[in-house]
């Protein structure tokens, strides 16, 4: 890989002197944290959850997700916290001594209200961004000692209060252990509790804090869209720079390179402040480099690199050098400048339309891409525990089970940096969505508003990652408004809310900062019938790049309306839990599935690690206390039946002592895992199956989920902590570029064996096919005497000491004898 990591950088160091840009780390200096009432105070170092700092210090338990920690430790997601920093003025003189400083917080999680030496500066509300305040006062920033207070409030009780103050009713998905108002905060609506996780509803400061001072127009950050201009020779490169600007503006001379290519372009640019992802001191400026195909090399998914060969990733190198006087702009200048580095790889995507429906698939760098992985949730429930080899280890999980893609769900959040520079390193594409999830969400002028600067401060983040190759506006909204009672009653209400806030605000600044990228405004969905008209001008580029989307593209974005499960359009989610899941008729022929999913429990060393030995029980309080989904149980035990043979007392037989419900519990959870295997084996096989059935041209199986969150019942092949589950070995042989799956034609009784390949090429196979009879022996009763027979022909012939313990238990069941003498029985036969 490159020197230039995927992640901005900015050389402050030569630019200090000239008041260009100069900042100043307030998180270097100890925070003190306190609650509410004084009782609790503590020091310590953002980017930390109040809960992780009260644990670091011993005053809750180390790890909350211990047994019951999640409702031991419920009071401090309850109480008001202030984090308090204090420095000395000769610290901030180089920022004082500019004409413009800020004070930025790129991480508050969620609704807090910011004092600046007293001063009440930001009431913060959204945890999914960053917050920049113009301190226009000089007299804020003092000679003496400084303070900077962030006093957070309960998350889950403002929602409410915000809930219940709507002008009309908005209903919230609710789970068992959870708190229904997670649409009213703009966090991860995963704190408030999944079917898959706890409910801690953490507050905390979640990034960095700065005190940022400028004179002159200083870069800060910048996007790479890349365009392949109507299947041309040339990929054109949009670079939007991303300035901080004086109040009276300022001008310069802006340039974006590819040096291993030696390609360079450079223009003057006359910027003018607006206010830009909640900044009132910031422009976006555009410049672009044509780009011959045959002088590189594309970025290619998972699957397509040779064994060795390492992903074509390119320096793109962005310079900006401010006038030393407006008088200059036209021509050439030498000052004092700001530079961004951002390494950029180049390929292709599309879809098509057919007669009958609409496809739905990647195609990447022209060739059409089966697209084999997994959704990604929140790796902890304290995102400011994740560290970056935590991200990379999953995602290496995830490439070794041969996928290529990951959808990072949207009831989480916009993961860290590290994430996308693995996913592109790896090969590993990206559907992103944006952080909205299963409920409706309200549309009045202030949450758009708040929306809006949260997408375009991710689009300038992520936009850059040529492994990013959709995005989507929310997860499973559009089916949630048949769910709800409110929904049901009100369509016509709820559609307005959902068009103003997914299609018009979102759908639109992702087509205004990255013109032509694949979109959809939810999974799942039919899709959209029309985005807005690409231009491929340069000037009609720069000008989308600056906000004037209005004035250059005028059509709109059009959603295809409808029944978002409808398999002939788009992606589909599916769940069937009263259905055999290992019987293929029960499965979509759908073009794409982004969703689907069965449940078990983790391995038991990890939930053994998470709970105590009177925990164990396959019937115990811990055992339904770590299962969230509703009736998750009940599904369990019922698709278990239907292929397992279990003990049919089976309440009874857990009255058994300790050391025997232990061992039932283990294996317990061994089956339900062996079961999820079985599940997807099905379901996984049947759609890649599909690909060559041309009514039908299934391209792409996302299951759920890759990852846990705690240690509790879900859908993962990851346990919590990254080991594999049989699930995720079994993911590595389906998801194979050559793959061989067996169907059973449960009327005809007969085996249909198939190879499916995803390679670009004609593959020849030789397979082998032996037959095997497994026959289950049954126990019989000669004489009072129990015998194994030889064969089922002759049923009196065997001996009795090889019985199993199955063996004993069904002619007990036959025979009718109590639980107890099924006990004295098998000791007996066993000794």
């Amino acid at each position: 890989m490159p020197a230039a990591v995927l992640t901005l950088l900015l050389l402050l160091a030569a630019v200090q002197q000239a008041c260009c840009l100069v900042r100043l780390d307030l998180t270097t200096p100890a925070w003190q944290l306190s609650s509410s009432n004084g009782s609790i105070s503590l020091q310590t170092h953002p980017p930390v959850h109040v809960l992780g700092a009260l644990a670091a210090a011993g005053l809750v338990q180390q790890d909350p997700l211990y047994r019951y920690g999640e409702l031991e430790t419920r009071w401090v997601s309850q109480d008001t916290w202030n984090f308090t920093v204090t420095w000395a003025g000769q610290q901030h003189s180089a920022v004082a001594a500019c004409r413009h400083v800020l004070l930025v917080l790129h991480g508050i999680d969620t609704f807090g209200h910011v004092l600046f030496n007293g001063r009440h500066v930001l009431a913060a509300d959204n945890a999914h961004r960053s917050w920049w305040v113009v301190l226009r006062e000089p007299s804020l920033l003092r000679e003496g000692p400084n303070t900077l207070s962030v006093v957070l409030q309960p998350a889950a009780s403002v929602a409410l209060r915000r809930k219940t103050r709507n002008a009309y009713s908005i209903p919230t998905m609710a789970v068992p252990g959870g708190f229904d108002v997670y649409n009213f905060a703009r966090k991860p609506a995963s704190d408030f509790g999944w079917d898959w996780g706890p409910a801690f509803a953490p507050a905390g400061l979640t990034g960095g804090v700065e005190l940022l001072g400028f004179d002159q127009a200083s870069l800060i950050g910048a996007l790479v869209h890349q365009q392949w201009l109507n299947d041309s020779s040339t990929f054109l490169l949009t670079v939007t720079a991303q300035l901080l600007v004086p109040e009276d503006g300022d001008c310069g001379l802006l340039s974006a390179a590819l040096p291993e290519l030696g390609l360079q372009q450079e223009q003057q640019v006359v910027l003018q402040a607006g206010r830009v992802a909640g900044n009132d001191l910031q422009a976006l400026a555009s410049i672009q480099l044509a780009v011959p195909v045959d002088q590189i090399r594309l970025w290619q998914p998972a699957g397509r690199l040779a064994p060795g060969q390492k992903q074509a990733l390119y320096d793109v190198k962005i310079h900006f050098r401010p006038a030393a006087n407006q008088h200059q702009c036209k021509s050439s200048v030498s000052s004092s400048s700001s530079d961004d580095s951002k390494a950029e790889s180049i390929r292709t995507s599309a879809n098509d339309q057919e007669e009958e429906g609409e496809s739905f698939y990647f195609r990447v760098n022209g060739q059409p891409l089966y697209a084999k992985g997994a959704n990604l949730i929140p790796l902890h429930v304290l995102s400011s525990a994740v560290a970056d080899g935590d991200v990379a280890g999953l995602l290496q999980s995830a490439a070794a089970a041969n996928m290529n893609m990951v959808r990072i769900w949207g009831g989480g959040l916009y993961q860290r940096d590290a994430l996308y520079a693995a996913t592109d390193e790896l090969g590993l594409l990206v559907w992103q969505e944006a952080m909205f999830a299963c409920s409706p969400y309200p549309r009045d002028a202030a949450f758009l508003s708040n929306v809006e600067a949260e997408v375009v401060q991710q689009l300038l983040r992520l936009g850059s990652h040529a492994s990013v190759a959709l995005w989507g506006g929310n997860n499973e909204i559009e089916a949630s408004l048949e769910w709800y009672e409110e929904t049901r009653g009100n369509l016509a209400l709820f559609a307005v809310d959902y068009q103003a806030l997914f299609v018009d605000t979102i759908g639109r600044v992702v087509q205004r900062m990255l013109p032509g990228v694949p979109w959809v405004d939810s999974s799942p969905s039919n899709g959209i019938i029309a985005l807005p008209q690409q231009h491929n001008a340069p000037a009609a580029a720069a000008a989308a790049a600056a906000g004037a989307a209005a004035e250059v593209q005028q059509d709109q974005v059009i959603k295809r309306w409808g029944n978002p499960q409808n398999p002939k359009y788009g992606d589909v989610h599916f769940y069937d839990y009263k259905n055999d899941c290992q019987d293929w008729r029960t499965y979509p022929a759908a073009r794409f599935i982004s969703e689907y999913g069965w449940q078990s429990y983790p391995s038991w060393a990890t939930y053994s690690a998470a709970t105590a030995p009177q925990d164990w029980a396959v019937v115990a309080d811990m055992t339904e206390f770590r299962q969230r989904h509703p009736n998750g149980t009940v599904e369990l035990l019922a698709q278990l039946q239907r292929r397992f043979k279990l003990p049919q007392p089976w309440l009874q037989l857990l009255q058994l002592h300790s050391k025997q419900q232990q061992q039932q519990q283990q294996q317990q959870q061994q089956r339900e895992q062996l079961q999820q295997l079985l599940c997807y084996e099905t379901a996984v096989s049947y759609w890649r199956r599909l690909r060559s059935n041309a009514a039908v041209g299934t391209m792409g199986v996302l299951y759920w989920q890759l990852n846990d969150i705690w240690q509790g019942a879900s859908w993962s092949s990851l346990d919590y902590g990254g080991a594999w589950k049989p699930l995720h070995y079994g993911l590595g042989r389906w998801f194979a570029d050559v793959a061989l799956s067996v169907q059973h034609d449960l009327q005809g009784d007969a085996i249909h064996v198939h190879i499916v390949s995803d390679m670009p090429h004609p593959v020849k196979a030789h397979l082998t096919l032996s037959g095997f009879e497994f026959v289950a022996a049954e126990a019989v009763i000669v004489d009072g005497q129990h015998q194994r027979p030889a064969n089922r022909q002759h049923p009196e012939r065997g001996g009795c000491v090889h019985c199993k313990y199955e063996d004993c238990q069904k002619v007990f069941r036959r025979e009718g004898a109590s639980p107890a003498e099924f006990k004295k029985t098998w000791e007996c036969v066993n000794n």
